[in-house]
């Protein structure tokens, strides 16, 4: 059993850790018995990568207005870029929760978000979706002590409710 495959507590969660290479982009599915691989030919640093830049992240920053009208068919071509619907069918079967590792532009898009080929059903309606930077920090997290205690000092949190008083309901959130 590999060191990632024992950061899976769930027989029904999947880490799906996704690498670009200059040609194409793979996407190695993580589960507690099995690791399999779903490569994008042809999806590569360019072309995908290249893409997400020229799609997502330019249209984000010098147009937003433009970017919100096209958030739908910029998804609906990244989960064919990325065989979104070959990758459940294949890959995917029983599972429940994902634990994505992203790559490169691929931590700045809403997985959640991707169009699964289902009629009107995205990968949050059909998974349970955690995030991780890295198989390295999810490792680092399972890890470490409790957040509550540390060295058997209890940790107390304090929150800034409203420091400039212009937030109406911030208060509320707070309490």
């Amino acid at each position: 059993m590999s060191e990632i495959q024992k950061l899976i507590d769930q027989s029904n969660t999947a880490i799906l850790s996704f690498y670009t290479t200059n040609s194409d982009t793979h996407i190695f599915a993580v589960q507690q018995d099995k690791i399999t691989l779903h490569t994008c030919t042809g999806q590569g640093l360019n072309t995908l990568q290249g893409w997400i830049s020229q799609n997502w992240l330019l249209p984000y920053m010098n147009d937003s207005q433009k970017w919100e009208t096209q958030i739908n068919s910029i998804l609906r071509e990244l989960a064919e870029r990325l065989q979104i619907s070959e990758l459940i069918y294949q890959h995917l079967q029983g599972i429940e929760e994902l634990i994505l590792v992203p790559h490169i532009l691929l931590h700045q898009i809403p997985f959640a978000a991707l169009p699964t080929g289902e009629y009107q059903e995205y990968l949050g309606d059909k998974f349970i979706i955690r995030y991780t930077p890295s198989c390295q920090i999810l490792e680092f997290c399972q890890q470490r002590d409790n957040v509550g205690k540390f060295n058997e000092i209890s940790l107390q949190y304090g929150t800034v409710e409203d420091a400039e008083d212009n937030l109406p309901c911030a208060r509320f959130e707070g309490e």
